[in-house]
């Protein structure tokens, strides 16, 4: 009896163990971090509306609040990062959705396109990133902070 309930307790101890295991950890870019500011080739740029960016897994999820009732612009991607680079993929789609658009679409109103992927250079700081993205229009450089 003590040999079966040894075995029972040793195999509850595994699955938990392996329920605990995060397959998915990305490490400290994890969670939502707000957009503080924008700035195109050094200029600071108006920030439409406020913006933050979720990381989880492989999955990016970008809202801004468009207006004061709370309605929102919701966009999902995919998000890579290397040692000092983040690339952000806009060019998903779906059965009903082509390519780059709906709610796989680029936050335009960051100045980000779904054309091609975005690689940026990545720099963190505690509770603080900066992404600077050599685009077609010039050099842009986001501020985000850790919301949580």
């Amino acid at each position: 009896m003590k040999t079966i309930l040894s075995i029972s307790i040793a195999m509850l101890l595994a699955l938990v163990a392996s329920s605990c295991q995060n397959d998915g950890y990305i490490g400290d870019i994890f969670g939502t971090w707000k957009v503080e500011s924008v700035s195109l080739d050094g200029q600071s740029a108006a920030l439409r509306f406020p913006t933050t960016f979720s990381f989880q897994n492989s999955v990016v999820e970008v809202v801004a609040l468009t207006d004061d009732y709370m309605g929102n612009s919701q966009r999902f991607g995919s998000w890579e990062r290397n040692a000092e680079s983040i690339t952000l993929n806009f060019t998903h789609h779906d059965d009903s959705r082509p390519a780059g658009t709906s709610i796989y679409e680029a936050p335009a109103w960051l100045g980000m396109s779904s054309d091609t992927k975005i690689q940026m250079t990545c720099t963190i700081s505690g509770r603080s990133m900066d992404w600077t993205w050599h685009s077609p229009a010039g050099v842009y450089n986001y501020k985000l902070v850790k919301a949580w």
